[in-house]
């Protein structure tokens, strides 16, 4: 915008001794839809042309209107743009459905408290291009009240334009550069309101004006206390003084920008109370995994604002990294008592309450958050994770609908593949299963708990050395991909499927493994009972019985086992 805007003035300024002359002004046009085209700020571009023309070119509006009268006509018609774009009908008439952040739609900001707010916003602006600091990426400015400062500062602001309108009758250049300013910042700080009452980047093309009437004040102080000869070079080392100055300034807010962390601290240090700081800084240290600390932040913005949905969805899912889950589930239920068509919300708490195996209440939320706009892969996941409360519920029928679903919408799912496997089998569908299975597997080779799926269901329809197959690939998996857990089950199924054949030196072989990758698998300490116990290995028996009974205290069958074993190793008389 502020490019374009630029061009338009140039282009006429060339016209005016250009053999082209016709060419640069259809530039200018051009330039100056473009403007509007970026950003609707561009609106008072052809005001300010108008203005540059009678003060410097022209000497008169009449002069400057008969001479370029079609131009003018021109550059008038790329206010059309604005109202193409659609801008003008969301700042003056805002569509019910839309919470607008520009316009007179704007909720809780009138025009009346906007413009009570602007003056002390541009002092602050013109303060700012004097000494740029302190810099702050988000203000959380304030709406002004009626007080004796906000007064004093209106009568500042009041003067210049005086000064303005002075200099503008006069044909002064300084009255040009005032109108710059002001007619540019015109659209953002008169009485349009505007969510943000302060942004630094508004004051990006204004500040030409300020920069040019301030070259020009040293420019003037330096030749009367130096002399006409030896104002160009003492001019030149206060330049370089304060190139040097800027310079360093610029360096060191540059190191705020280099994380977002760095650059919300940076915000939340001047603007404590400021809720979008306190908010997106708490995303960010999420972000880079800093939980605690994002805790503390979303928290502080919680407080803030009890009603920000979106701070408590976002502490309900840093909580549940510090597993409070009973905390997380409290916060996703504040956000949707706030916002009862918060989708991120229903997914969080359904995807809580699923991991809790709470079925039937994630069930209910996925259903409800399925009813919200979200992108067809979400949905598919949202499908799924309906499938999987659903059969936790015992609703398998309905589960397989969803996985379906899922697949229609993302074919490359490999969890729906999988838990559409399951379900499968569950209900008879063998043979389909284990052709998702192994979908499941060709999207994702590494998928341990599917080639172990797979394996239990072949071993279940006695495909023995099918089975075997899967369970082994599990063990041929880069071991920093798998969990211990799951190579342990993949041990005690192999040797489940090895005594089913009889093969049971190599059983116990593999239920050793189990219990080395994870100790406290008592499963395969039953199985190892059991295969000991069935080749006469009474003492290896009896002794992984007994560390079954260590690691589920309640295992009926090898507590039995163990005292049958004992018992009869009393009655033979052996130690």
């Amino acid at each position: 915008m502020g490019l374009f805007y630029l061009l338009t003035p140039y282009c006429l300024i060339r016209s005016i001794d250009a053999p082209r002359r016709r060419l640069w002004l259809a530039s200018a046009v051009a330039c100056c839809a473009l403007s509007m085209g970026c950003k609707a700020v561009a609106i008072t571009a052809p005001v300010v042309v108008l203005l540059y023309d009678r003060t410097f070119l022209a000497g008169s509006f009449r002069e400057a209107l008969q001479r370029r009268w079609v131009f003018y006509l021109c550059l008038a018609g790329t206010w059309s743009v604005v109202i193409l774009c659609g801008v003008a009908r969301g700042v003056l008439n805002p569509p019910d459905h839309a919470t607008p952040t520009v316009g007179f739609g704007v909720q809780g900001l009138s025009s009346l408290a906007y413009a009570r707010s602007q003056p002390g916003v541009l002092l602050y602006y013109l303060r700012l291009s004097v000494w740029p600091h302190p810099l702050c990426l988000n203000y959380g400015w304030p709406v002004a009240e009626m007080t004796p400062a906000v007064v004093g500062f209106a009568l500042v602001i009041a003067a210049l334009l005086a000064g303005t309108v002075w200099g503008l009758r006069r044909k002064h250049w300084l009255g040009f550069a005032g109108a710059w300013f002001f007619l540019i910042l015109a659209p953002t700080s008169s009485l349009i309101p505007i969510q943000d009452i302060y942004f630094e980047h508004r004051m990006y093309l204004p500040l030409a004006a300020v920069v040019a009437v301030g070259v020009a004040g040293i420019g003037l102080l330096l030749r009367r206390l130096t002399g006409q000869q030896r104002a160009p070079a003492l001019g030149r080392r206060v330049l370089a003084v304060i190139v040097l100055i800027l310079s360093v300034a610029t360096i060191l807010r540059n190191h705020d920008y280099r994380s977002r962390v760095a650059i919300w601290r940076n915000v939340v240090a001047q603007r404590p109370n400021n809720l979008r700081a306190r908010f997106n800084y708490g995303l960010a240290l999420a972000e880079a995994e800093r939980t605690p600390e994002a805790v503390e932040q979303l928290r502080h913005a919680v407080r803030l604002n009890p009603n920000h949905a979106d701070a408590r969805v976002n502490l309900g899912s840093a909580l549940l990294q510090q597993d409070s889950v009973n905390e997380a589930i409290e916060q996703y239920r504040f956000a949707l008592a706030i916002d009862p068509q918060h989708a991120l919300a229903r997914r969080q708490l359904g995807d809580t309450l699923l991991k809790e195996e709470r079925f039937d209440e994630a069930a209910l939320h996925f259903e409800q958050a399925l009813g919200s706009d979200t992108p067809a892969d979400a949905d598919a996941h949202l499908h799924c994770n309906l499938g999987v409360a659903l059969t936790g519920a015992g609703r398998t029928t309905e589960a397989i609908d969803h996985y379906r679903r899922a697949l229609e919408l993302d074919p490359d799912l490999s969890d729906a593949h999988y838990n559409l496997a399951g379900a499968l089998i569950d209900t008879g569908g063998f043979d389909t299963g284990v052709h998702h299975y192994r979908e499941a597997i060709r999207l994702d080779p590494t998928s341990a708990r599917a080639y172990i799926r797979l394996g239990n269901a072949l071993a279940g329809a006695g495909k023995l050395d099918e089975a075997i197959t899967e369970f082994r690939a599990v063990l041929q998996l880069p071991r920093h991909t798998v969990d211990s857990l799951l190579i342990a089950r993949a041990h005690f199924n192999l040797g489940n499927a090895l005594a089913n054949q009889n093969k049971l030196n190599q059983a116990i072989s593999e239920y050793l493994r189990a219990t080395q990758a994870e100790p406290s698998y008592w499963r395969a300490h039953y199985g190892l009972g059991w295969a000991c116990e069935r080749l006469g290995q009474t003492e290896r028996a009896i002794a992984a019985y007994g560390q079954t009974l260590r690691y589920k205290t309640d295992h009926a069958q090898a507590q039995t086992a163990r005292e049958a074993l004992l018992a009869k190793q009393k009655k033979s008389g052996s130690p």
